[in-house]
């Protein structure tokens, strides 16, 4: 059984649409009392919205948390969902998990960027459509104006309403100056800064997912538009696309939690991995992003938006940054707070056990050291 014992009060909800489906309920005595979960379809291709009417419940485990904890992993089978669509991630070989960095990532070379979700920038299709070079597909014909064509569609094409919909997985190529995360990351789908044309690689997962959009073109006897949708478990290949504005110099792409590969010139800010922390430049990188988060910080007597970004693992080589041996003295600060103005103590540090301590050692091994040059030196006839 799917039932899960909870005591307290649940919120009645009123059903106002046909398309909304009750599936699952807080029972008493045997009675439904009110819906737990409601379900509504959404879209062409058999989308989901799900509500959960959880305050009920989540009162229970805050009043009883001994009692109810445990049943936090029984609620998604209450919500119908199936666990076989949900995966753990295998991490690949060699891998350093709990990094993080704050600042920007930026990337001047070769990036690959693959993600099971993106947003595209909000462009005004009937002032600023999309330009693309040509679009080929792995295993259809398209009729494109009558005219059928084999895997291929026509070149230089202009496409509004692009849409994806469905498991899919996208990658995106591109060569150029890269960063992330910008200012419109979202948790998990996080803003990436990208050169105005970049390659996109759709591949359809399974028969739900799809990807629509509107061809516009022009032949001998005009303009035409021509609506395509493309599904059936297809890659997609979106070459050179972008903005049709020549004038932009990037376009920002929403993407959830992305794998990038970059090689060249790569260069993280304040990049944390446990035992280290630093400023570095890489020659090649290779990381999962979980999610970026954002904080206020104080600057120059006013606050500035900082970002901290999360990954699942990092792979680095080719760190192409020349390594210094530092000295720290007692009460020394890291190179970090020196930049930003903190005032090393020396007089406290001085006068200190510790200070006492180094400064005798010094002149302690000075001394031997005089001592053993002044036996050494040779006898001059």
């Amino acid at each position: 059984s799917n039932a899960v014992a909870v005591s307290g009060s649940a919120r009645t909800v009123d059903l106002e649409h046909a398309n909304a489906t009750a599936i699952s309920y807080y029972m008493h005595n045997g009675k439904k009392v009110a819906p737990f979960a409601l379900e509504s379809k959404f879209g062409s291709s058999g989308g989901e919205i799900i509500f959960v009417n959880s305050n009920g419940y989540y009162d229970a485990l805050f009043k009883a948390p001994e009692r109810f904890f445990m049943t936090l992993g029984r609620v998604a089978s209450l919500l119908g969902l199936n666990f076989a669509n949900y995966s753990k991630e295998v991490l690949p070989d060699k891998v350093t998990t709990g990094a993080r960095f704050v600042g920007a990532l930026r990337i001047v070379g070769h990036t690959n960027i693959t993600s099971p979700s993106l947003l595209l920038p909000n462009v005004n299709p009937n002032v600023n459509p999309y330009t693309v070079d040509d679009i080929s597909t792995s295993n259809s014909s398209i009729t494109i104006n009558g005219i059928d064509k084999k895997n291929n569609l026509n070149k230089n094409l202009l496409i509004e309403n692009l849409t994806f919909s469905g498991p899919y997985r996208a990658t995106i190529e591109s060569t150029g100056f890269a960063s992330l995360p910008s200012s419109v990351s979202q948790y998990d789908y996080i803003g990436i800064s990208l050169p105005k044309r970049i390659d996109l690689t759709l591949k359809l997962l399974d028969k739900s997912g799809k990807a629509q959009f509107m061809i516009t073109g022009s032949n001998a006897t005009g303009k035409y538009r021509v609506p395509v949708s493309i599904g059936n478990k297809q890659e997609i290949r979106f070459h050179n696309i972008g903005p049709q504005d020549l004038f932009t110099d990037n376009q920002t792409i929403i993407m959830k939690s992305p794998v990038i590969n970059a090689t060249e010139n790569i260069t993280v800010n304040n990049l944390y991995i446990p035992v280290d922390e630093s400023d570095i430049n890489l020659k090649g990188l290779n990381a999962s992003l979980h999610h970026s988060d954002n904080y206020i910080t104080n600057y120059h007597n006013a606050s500035r938006m900082q970002y901290v970004t999360y990954l699942n693992w990092i792979q680095t080589k080719g760190i192409s940054e020349d390594k210094q041996i530092v000295v720290k003295l007692p009460g020394d600060i890291s190179e970090r707070a020196k930049i930003k103005g903190v005032i090393v103590p020396w007089q406290e540090v001085m006068v200190s056990t510790n200070g006492a301590i180094l400064l005798l050692s010094v002149v302690s091994v000075t001394a031997i050291a005089i001592w053993r040059l002044g036996r050494l030196r040779p006898i001059m006839n």
